[in-house]
């Protein structure tokens, strides 16, 4: 497969890389220091500099890769302001989420859905997050809960334009993973996340292209 994955350069989106880079597939690691990736992994590694906030930078991203993708992953994201507790938020950082969390996968899909339609089955996979759902209550995190429980309903409405493709869509929850974002403290490992979520959308088809679903491929509640 030919693979983009976006937000590549550490925790969830570097071991997703790696998973696939070893795996023998061509991918296209997007982020905002490309660098990160100097030390030789593998001929068939590509790293892209690619910020999902910067329009102009997704649209020259997307010219600059000549072949067809099968996947696109949406990984990139922001915590949105640390805890945002009521009270105290952070507009600024909430402001951001918004612009990398939901605007962001939106803008990688219409930069690079000719890419996509030229692939036999192509595939738009974007993280979210449990917090996002509609079914559990919490508090805090008002940026983050609110920036991912929107790019869900980005992803329905991509499911219902994506079909006229035939692309299928999905929406992951990672878990709650032990990366800067989710703590020393959380329940299982980057490598854990990502062999569950590659399974997922390994079994991800136009038959059950919309869902939501965990790492372990259950379906999530909206």
């Amino acid at each position: 497969m030919r693979i983009l994955i976006t937000g590549a350069s550490r925790g969830i989106g570097r071991a997703w890389v790696k998973h696939y880079v070893k795996a023998g597939h061509e991918v296209w690691a997007g982020c905002r220091n490309p660098e990160v990736w100097q030390a030789p992994v593998a001929a068939h590694l590509h790293p892209l500099k690619l910020d999902v906030s910067d329009l102009e930078m997704i649209q020259q991203a997307a010219s600059g890769i000549q072949s067809g993708l099968d996947l696109i992953i949406n990984n990139a994201g922001v915590a949105g302001g640390r805890e945002q507790p009521f009270g105290r938020l952070d507009y600024h950082a909430w402001q951001e989420a918004f612009v990398v969390n939901t605007l962001g996968p939106v803008r990688i899909a219409e930069a690079f859905l000719d890419h996509l339609s030229k692939s036999q089955q192509g595939k738009f996979v974007t993280v979210s997050s449990q917090m996002a759902s509609m079914t559990k209550p919490g508090r805090g995190a008002y940026g983050y809960r609110s920036t991912k429980a929107a790019v869900n309903k980005v992803m329905q409405l991509l499911t219902e334009d994506m079909k006229n493709f035939s692309i299928a869509c999905l929406t992951l929850h990672p878990g709650w993973v032990r990366t800067d974002m989710g703590g020393s403290g959380a329940d299982i490992s980057v490598e854990q996340s990502v062999t569950g979520m590659c399974q997922v959308i390994a079994n991800l088809d136009m038959g059950n292209t919309g869902s939501f679903r965990t790492w372990q491929g259950d379906v999530h509640p909206w």
